[in-house]
């Protein structure tokens, strides 16, 4: 069915530019009439010599550099040798000049298709050339759309490069304000306006979840979530849910950090913590000792913790053996962000019985649990991070088998939270290429213990581990991180309707970058009988 539209497209398209060259013919001698102009485009200063009747026609804004310089009698030449000023993409413009349409790129010419098209695309746009810039679109769409449909493009070892080339041009020389939302054609009928989209951003959005799986293997295409959050966005419209939900190698991780009888602190605990015995019987060494105050947060509450009992931080122990003000006054100040009042209620709780116990929902608690985890790194208390990163995960492991949706409100709160105040040195390093760039694996796989200060973590294709490209992933402390991508990749369909997660999403490349090395790649490209891009 789609090499029969294919097949039908091809042939209107024949029928289309017979009948163009025939009004280009018409019209081409009347655009010699006029005086020339020299335009010296790029870099290394390409001279083209064309009429100014008919550039200015086509470009408005080449029309008011020209006029300008008119005006001084310096209209002999022009210079354009921004980025944006491709030597190529201008021979295509001078030829939609005089022909109506640019028909090939020149012999000369490395160039790619879609890259091509990419630059004459941002040229178009730079020049104010609205037509252009249709055209431009409506042949990167055809190709993009052709090169989609055909089942033997299953892996992309030459186009790749060219594919990314294009995702930086396009998203460094054009302006969109809508990013990460469709387009709508709603009235105003309807109370809303009209959501206008740049279509060449989103035809390589689509594209590129197309083929995630050879995309993602290349470090440029995590160069560019770096370098444009609004690609991550618009990437994301088009990615599928993880069907794997949180690993089990996740989960047998948590399992293993939690001692026997620790709550989680999530409501159904029925408001009891179960004590350790070892922890009732140090309780009364625990109390004859001084107490030192600490002061936390913006409404300076004060907690008198006793010193045996503080010393489980090594913040802490650092402090009381300085010779600073704090140590002789017994009293520190902390108001920083990370000092999160409720979380230094948990870490007092954990200096006297070794756990913590919030009695909340499930989202409340693991937005809680998240500030507990950031809060024991600043204060160097590893047990208690540990803790606060098992009961983290056990919740999200429950919620993926019960009721994920309780989740959902919190969750961009607590990415919030663990993805700007911890730190990740994990980088996805990948094999040397062996000819080829195969798929890239589709489960993750976490380290055995939180507590081990390296971590690396394994996605093997499941179908054909052999032949797959491996990305491994070193880190240090971050399997929060790893499980919280893990729960958004599984539900991006739900998530990404949600403002905050968008804006996390914009905010935190790594994120985006370890959601998008989880997340299942986009369905199949459509296009309309205009050879538009059909979005939904």
């Amino acid at each position: 069915m789609n090499d029969l539209a294919a097949k039908n497209r091809e042939l209107e398209s024949i029928i289309r530019k017979s009948n163009a060259e025939r009004l280009i013919v018409r019209g081409f001698t009347g655009h010699f009439s006029s005086d020339t102009v020299s335009v010296y485009v790029g870099h290394e200063r390409k001279k083209f010599v064309v009429h100014v009747d008919t550039i200015c026609a086509a470009s408005p804004y080449i029309n008011a550099m020209l006029s300008s310089k008119a005006e001084v009698g310096e209209r002999e030449s022009i210079i354009l040798n921004d980025e944006v000023y491709n030597v190529e993409a201008f021979r295509m413009f001078v030829e939609y000049c005089y022909f109506g349409a640019y028909f090939a790129q020149h012999q000369e010419s490395d160039l790619h298709p879609l890259l091509l098209h990419a630059k004459v695309y941002a040229l178009a746009e730079k020049l104010e050339c609205l037509p252009l810039k249709q055209s431009a679109l409506r042949k990167a769409t055809d190709w993009c759309y052709g090169h989609s449909t055909h089942t033997s493009n299953n892996q992309l070892p030459d186009i790749s490069p060219h594919i990314l080339d294009a995702i930086y041009i396009i998203y460094g020389h054009t302006n969109d304000t809508n990013s990460g939302l469709l387009p709508s054609s709603k009235t105003s009928d309807g109370g809303e306006e009209i959501r206008e989209r740049d279509m060449f951003r989103l035809l390589l959005a689509q594209f590129a979840a197309i083929y995630l799986l050879d995309l993602r293997a290349h470090p440029k295409f995590l160069e560019i979530h770096h370098t444009f959050p609004e690609f991550n966005i618009d990437l994301l419209l088009f990615l599928n849910n993880q069907p794997s939900k949180v690993t089990k190698a996740n989960k047998a991780a948590s399992l293993d950090i939690l001692p026997t009888n620790q709550s989680l602190g999530a409501a159904g605990d029925q408001g009891t913590i179960h004590l350790r015995k070892k922890a009732i019987l140090e309780f009364d060494s625990l109390v004859s000792a001084e107490t030192f105050t600490a002061i936390v947060g913006q409404n300076a509450r004060r907690f008198n913790i006793h010193i045996t009992a503080i010393e489980c931080s090594g913040y802490f122990r650092r402090l009381m053996s300085s010779s600073m003000k704090e140590t002789h006054e017994k009293r520190v100040i902390l108001d920083s962000e990370v000092d999160d009042v409720d979380a230094f209620s948990m870490f007092s709780q954990y200096c006297y019985l070794q756990d913590y116990f919030y009695n909340g929902d499930s989202g409340s608690a693991l937005l809680l649990h998240a500030k507990v985890y950031v809060l024991a790194e600043k204060l160097d208390c590893l047990p208690l991070k540990e803790l606060a990163l098992t009961k983290a995960c056990l919740l999200i492991i429950m919620a993926c088998s019960t009721k994920p949706d309780e989740l959902f409100s919190t969750i961009s709160k607590v990415i919030s939270v663990v993805y700007k105040y911890t730190y990740s040195s994990h980088r996805y390093s990948l094999p040397e290429s062996t000819g080829g760039v195969s798929n890239v694996a589709s489960d993750l796989t976490a380290a055995n213990s939180a507590a081990e200060s390296s971590k690396r973590l394994k996605r093997e294709d499941s179908e054909d581990a052999t032949k797959s490209t491996t990305i491994s992933i070193n880190t240090d402390g971050d399997i929060l991180r790893v499980v919280l991508a893990e729960f958004a990749s599984a539900y991006l369909s739900n998530l990404r309707e949600q403002p905050s997660f968008i804006s996390n999403y914009h905010d935190f490349p790594e994120f985006a970058i370890d959601v998008v090395m989880l997340a299942e790649s986009g369905g199949n490209m459509e296009i309309d009988d205009n050879h538009q891009l059909v979005v939904v």
